[in-house]
């Protein structure tokens, strides 16, 4: 797609930067159309504390939901959102609007299978009789993980021996808690949007995490889950494609989702709590649109020294050097 040859004005290293190739599974695209989605999300956010919530099905069905992925996805965010609805409203809010963000994420840290779904719950519901904004009893608190897992669990497999019947589930699931985490996670509304632009639109892999490729291998560092520290992994070329485009997803499958308070049908409300949440009323929300904002330039920093920045030495024309190596 063409791009720059760049160069640090502190230490004098040559960097290649590419344009977007625009796939959303790419380790190097996507900075800019993910800032563009976050500042979109804006008008969404809520000036309250948030939660971040992860289901996790068990490593059994996950041969299944690979063989069938558009099924199977759909089923995960099927029944985490019905698990969601049934707990928030049994043990909060009863008949009161709350809502959520869902994102699919079906990798591990060292790129294995491992589908997933985590939310972004804000730490209240929308009371339409009084227009009001009720808050969750405890910002450090939301519901509990163990009647959440349950419940998933149930629906999950039930939607699965519906949709899918010629799959046998193993009897091996139901003897174990499947795996869920109810956790405080952010507290004010510019957080949020860092969260959003960090987490929520990343891929398998970013292209600062691949660290050589030569002699057939590919050597890349992860985070060890357990111990928190950096390691390094090689693999054979092949494998390690394997383990990256295992992690694409279906054509046109939307993996963010929104729900309840959320979604388009209920932007009167969202609207609403947004003002009285707001200690100062801005004319976005008054509006329903956002306005224009002034854009600060942005100065890549040299990947080598962390110093400097890269100045354009010249462009590079379409299909004149591919990258990376």
């Amino acid at each position: 797609m063409g791009g720059h040859k760049r160069i640090c004005d502190c230490c004098d290293t040559v960097v290649y930067t590419y344009h977007s190739c625009k796939d959303r599974h790419c380790p190097k695209c996507g900075s800019k159309d993910t800032e563009k989605w976050a500042g979109q999300q804006e008008l969404k956010l809520l000036d309250t504390h948030y939660f971040h919530v992860v289901l996790t099905i068990p490593h059994e069905l996950g041969e299944i939901v690979r063989q069938h992925q558009k099924i199977g996805y759909n089923i995960l965010f099927d029944a985490a959102a019905y698990a969601m609805k049934k707990v928030m409203k049994k043990q909060l809010f009863g008949d009161e609007l709350f809502g959520f963000m869902a994102v699919l994420h079906t990798w591990t840290r060292a790129l294995s299978y491992h589908p997933h779904v985590h939310l972004l719950v804000p730490g209240g519901a929308w009371n339409k009789g009084d227009k009001c904004w009720t808050p969750t009893p405890s910002s450090m608190f939301l519901i509990p993980e163990k009647a959440l897992s349950s419940v998933f669990r149930a629906v999950f497999v039930k939607m699965m021996r519906r949709v899918l019947p010629e799959n046998s589930i193993p009897q091996k699931v139901f003897a174990k808690d499947w795996v869920v985490k109810v956790l405080p996670a952010l507290s004010h509304k510019k957080s949020v949007l860092s969260y959003l632009s960090r987490y929520v639109k990343k891929t398998a892999i970013t292209n600062n995490r691949i660290l050589a490729g030569e002699n057939g291998t590919v050597t890349f560092r992860y985070q060890d889950n357990k111990t928190r520290q950096w390691k390094t992994m090689t693999l054979p070329a092949i494998q390690f494609m394997s383990r990256f485009l295992q992690h694409v997803l279906p054509k046109g499958f939307t993996k963010i989702r929104h729900y309840g308070l959320l979604t388009p049908a209920n932007r009167e409300y969202l609207s609403l709590a947004q003002v009285v949440l707001s200690k100062e009323p801005c004319s976005e929300v008054r509006n329903g649109k956002k306005a224009e904002s002034n854009r600060e330039i942005v100065f890549i920093s040299c990947p080598h020294c962390k110093k400097g920045h890269l100045v354009i030495l010249c462009e590079l024309l379409k299909n004149e050097r591919g990258p990376p190596w």
